[in-house]
């Protein structure tokens, strides 16, 4: 591999909207710890990309738990964590029951192996050919759905 001196800045920033939806799969792990009916939420730009943020926003009636995973091309998975999104997260306010705030996923006080940036935020580096996926433990309610924005800088 050819070293460079030249510095490593982000070039563009960029989102990613997916939606889970009652019929979106319930994960499955095979015995090689291979997950099935994941969702991608953000592949990596060709040079890689630093994800800022993953905000999830629903109206589901109850809690969902979600994991978060790495994968490359070449099929490696990797388990980055398992969050709980809380019931109507980002999504209270509208229906008069408070505002909860949306929920972001690298800020979660259990997913505490995240790189911190200058800023003291929580960020995750995506290397060139990986990409984001998220599993469901259980389908999420019927006619209701969960929001997901993925902030990243490629590079």
């Amino acid at each position: 591999m050819a070293v460079t001196s030249t510095p490593a800045f982000t070039q563009a920033i960029t989102s990613t909207h997916t939606v889970l939806l009652n019929a979106t799969a319930v994960q499955s792990i095979s015995n090689a710890g291979v997950p099935s009916n994941i969702v991608s939420i953000s592949p990596s730009s060709t040079n890689g990309s630093v994800i800022k943020s993953i905000n999830i926003t629903t109206n589901n009636s109850a809690a969902l738990t979600l994991y978060l995973w790495q994968y490359s091309s070449g099929s490696v998975y990797t388990l980055l964590g398992t969050v709980i999104v809380p019931a109507y997260a980002g999504f209270g306010s509208s229906l008069g029951i408070g505002g909860l705030a949306s929920y972001d996923v690298l800020a979660d006080p259990y997913m505490t192996t995240f790189a911190i940036d200058q800023s003291g935020k929580p960020t995750l580096l995506l290397p060139s050919g990986y990409s984001l996926a998220i599993g469901t433990k259980a389908q999420v309610v019927n006619n209701l759905a969960a929001w997901i924005t993925v902030t990243k800088e490629d590079f």
